[in-house]
């Protein structure tokens, strides 16, 4: 049964984000708040996560066909949760209600921005949560993407400059108030990484638990 909601919720993870990733080509801007055109958007935090958890169900997937050995996707399917779910996060909670006008749920960030994280969250909590391989040592790994994604971003801007807008290489807008401002930006984008990667971790040993009694019942 396991091995089945693996297999299956990987092919809509796969082709959800083939299908996000096609329209995000082909329909920039329109108000989403995806401007950018073609790989330029690869530069966005949202877009490398979603394709980093597509790439993740990906080789998942090929895995589950090639062989019937089970290879532990554990960790990977972990950050991919994290990822995306910061995404979720930050938009939900923050760059929609500040940003009313622009609708932040259209074309392509409608699987960014809610359905691949949703998807990629209750996959981790339901399926791989459950195997008992993740330690709480390991929830450190959410801080790493942000972290990395962080690095380059002010390396970029420290190499290249700010540039004008629309062209500028602080395209989040989080240095306008400063290095310091922004860096507590970053920071505080990294920790919350890794308050999300403890509840996501949290929550799985409890859904786990349940099972487990529901089970013995």
């Amino acid at each position: 049964m396991a091995k089945k909601a693996v297999f299956l919720s990987d092919i809509v993870i796969v082709l959800l984000t083939i299908y996000a990733t096609y329209i995000m080509f082909t329909r920039a801007g329109d108000g989403t708040g995806l401007m950018s055109a073609g790989f330029n958007n690869l530069k966005y935090f949202t877009v490398l996560s979603n394709e980093f958890c597509g790439v993740v169900a990906a080789m998942s997937l090929i895995r589950g066909i090639i062989t019937t050995d089970e290879l532990n996707f554990t960790t990977l399917k972990f950050i991919a949760a994290t990822m995306t779910g910061v995404t979720f996060a930050v938009v939900a909670g923050f760059l929609q209600p500040v940003y009313p006008e622009m609708n932040m749920y259209k074309n392509a960030n409608l699987y960014f921005h809610l359905i691949i994280p949703v998807i990629a969250m209750a996959q981790f909590l339901f399926i791989y949560a459950g195997r008992g391989v993740l330690s709480f040592k390991r929830t450190f790994f959410a801080m790493m993407p942000p972290a990395i994604y962080g690095l380059g971003y002010i390396l970029n801007i420290l190499i290249n400059g700010f540039g004008e807008w629309p062209h500028s290489n602080d395209w989040y807008g989080f240095l306008n108030w400063g290095w310091g401002v922004g860096a507590g930006i970053f920071g505080g984008i990294i920790l919350f990484s890794w308050i999300l990667g403890c509840a996501l971790w949290g929550l799985g040993r409890a859904v786990t638990g349940l099972k487990k009694r529901a089970i013995k019942k």
